[in-house]
């Protein structure tokens, strides 16, 4: 079905680039045709008026459903030939389903991946691929930007495309016409929460006790939260021991990330750091982060909203312990 097109990925913001260049060439093509949307409020009857009834004045329709499909439509469809009559509406109508999240274990979403695969999922950029998009992006938006810069953007601010296309068009109107620099980066763009317990981990790993516990207060002097802080350091130390024990299996490189279920980019990213701690390290590490933890959801730890500095003071012995052997 070449006039049915199905967009899944978790990178929303090019599936929502890519439905907008194809809207746009819609109406270049068919300035008479009509635009229906639908979206998981709607039903299969509105799904069907919208694709398989034809248009009182004959003109081509477009039809956009997002986020529609779930497993009682899907058997909706199954007790009558309506596959089969999507089919044959090629001439009438064209139809995106954009569907960014598919549960492959559920039949409705194994048939639409099965049935509709024009288009490859829209998976998150990594590596020099979004330095490149970032680069690309801001040069559509009239500015300059040299891939150093790009990349200074996608370490200081994360992989998200919604928040670097707005950071991006902040600097280029900033720039004025003149190139995009590093220094305007670190200047007009917040760092998110990732990249700078990115930062803080690295330090740890590489037993930076000054550095680590410098920019561990700066955090909390800036409003982050203890308790996110200490959710995210047991993620990172959790990885940290799946990646440890899948080397000492021997796996490496897909197999490590296959494996582990971690995205590969992650595996890349985060493996030199593992490298620089031994398993008993991280088993200790993981176990004063879970006693912290169940301290502080058993009362154990006492924090108000005005006063979280006995669990800023747990974390910090995290830290002197993270750093305490070179």
């Amino acid at each position: 079905m070449k006039h049915v097109l199905l967009f899944t990925g978790e990178d929303t913001f090019r599936i929502r680039q890519r439905v907008r260049a194809l809207e746009r060439v819609f109406a270049q093509k068919y300035p008479e045709g009509a635009v229906e949307r639908l979206d998981s409020r709607s039903t299969l009857s509105d799904l069907t008026a919208a694709a398989l009834t034809g248009s009182l004045f004959g003109g081509k329709r477009l039809v956009i459903a997002e986020g529609f499909w779930d497993k009682d439509k899907y058997a909706q469809t199954e007790k009558t030939d309506w596959w089969g009559q999507l089919a044959k509406c090629a001439e009438t109508a064209s139809v995106f389903f954009i569907e960014p999240v598919l549960d492959k274990r559920l039949k409705w979403a194994k048939y639409l991946l099965k049935t509709f695969t024009g288009q490859a999922p829209f998976d998150p950029l990594q590596g020099s691929a979004l330095t490149r998009w970032v680069a690309d992006y801001a040069t559509q938006q009239g500015g300059k930007m040299d891939t150093q810069t790009a990349k200074k953007l996608t370490e200081h601010c994360g992989h998200d495309l919604w928040r670097l296309s707005r950071e991006t068009e902040k600097l280029v109107a900033y720039a004025g016409g003149e190139a995009v620099t590093s220094a305007m980066v670190e200047t007009l763009c917040e760092r998110t929460t990732e990249t700078v317990v990115w930062d803080f981990l690295r330090l740890l790993s590489g037993r930076k006790r000054g550095e680590a516990m410098r920019l561990f207060r700066q955090m909390m002097q800036e409003g982050q939260s203890p308790h996110q802080l200490l959710a995210l350091l047991l993620r990172e130390v959790r990885v940290h021991i799946l990646l440890k024990g899948g080397l000492a299996e021997g796996l490496r490189g897909g197999e490590l990330a296959k494996a582990t279920g971690l995205n590969p980019f992650v595996v890349k990213k985060t493996l030199p750091l593992s490298q620089k701690f031994n398993l008993r390290e991280l088993a200790e590490l993981h176990e004063q982060l879970c006693e912290t933890d169940l301290a502080l959801k058993s009362g154990g730890v006492s924090v108000s909203a005005d006063d979280a500095g006995e669990l800023e003071l747990r974390l910090e012995q995290v830290i002197i312990a993270m750093t305490g052997s070179i």
